[in-house]
């Protein structure tokens, strides 16, 4: 498949009137959530990795940051996923209510502006959610996709 090429806004840091997402589990293209994306407008930009874990929590991953992970048992890895232009900031809210964000509220989640590395080179900032703390039992895995036998 052919990636396609990131434009000049695309390449500029996040406008907030049209944030960039990077997506690593449920939301990505052959995922059984994936119609969230499509609903709300989502334009795939491109594949990459951001640096972290990955962990399996059931039916969906969940990725803890390189800078929680650094030293512990394993190291960090890179955590695979796709790119995405999303429509406006408001549909930063579906995704956080999807996720279980809500203004004073404990989540297993937080977004976060993080870099993301280009499959094709460069690196670009996007929205990223990030489990708060890796729960005890969660399984460390490469890929959510992978996981799921794709």
């Amino acid at each position: 498949m052919v990636e396609p090429q990131l434009d000049d806004a695309d390449q500029r840091a996040t406008d907030d009137r049209f944030p960039r997402l990077f997506v690593y589990g449920t939301l990505k293209r052959g995922c059984e959530r994936h119609d969230l994306l499509r609903r709300i407008g989502a334009r795939y930009l491109a594949s990459g990795t951001i640096e972290g874990e990955l962990y399996s929590l059931g039916d969906f991953p969940g990725a803890f940051p390189r800078s929680g992970c650094a030293g512990q048992a394993g190291g960090s890895t890179t955590i695979p996923g796709e790119l995405y232009r999303l429509p406006g900031s408001q549909a930063l809210a579906v995704l956080d209510a999807y996720e279980g964000i809500r203004p004073g509220h404990r989540s297993p989640y937080r977004r976060e502006l993080s870099p993301v590395l280009l499959e094709g080179g460069g690196r670009v900032q996007a929205w990223v959610y990030w489990l708060e703390r890796v729960p005890p039992g969660a399984i460390r895995i490469p890929s959510w996709k992978l996981l799921q036998g794709g």
